[in-house]
C-alpha cells in the first residue's frame, strides 16, 4: 500500500507511514487544530511524486497566499 507523507514524521508514524495514496481522506477536528495545515502538505508530498492531488474547500477560506508561502522555501514552484 502506496503511503503518502504529511511532512511530519511524528505524524506519518502514528498514521503508520501516512495517509494511504488513491483513498478520499478526510481531516477533522476543531477549529486552529492544523486540519488545513496537514491536508495542504499532503497535496504538496502528492504534487512532488508527480501524482494528483484535490482540495476542497467548503467553506471558502483558501489562502493562496498561505500556500505559496508554506511551500516556497521548500523548493515548490507554483
Amino acid at each position: 500500500m502506496d503511503k503518502i507523507s504529511l511532512g511530519s514524521e511524528n505524524l506519518n508514524n502514528l498514521l503508520g507511514g501516512g495517509v494511504e495514496a488513491g483513498i478520499i481522506t478526510n481531516f477533522y477536528g476543531a477549529a486552529g487544530a492544523g486540519k488545513t495545515n496537514i491536508a495542504l502538505q499532503c497535496a504538496v508530498s502528492c504534487i512532488r511524486k508527480s501524482h494528483k492531488a484535490m482540495y476542497i474547500d467548503a467553506e471558502g477560506g483558501f489562502s493562496i497566499e498561505r500556500f505559496i508561502q508554506m511551500n516556497s522555501k521548500n523548493g515548490l514552484e507554483i
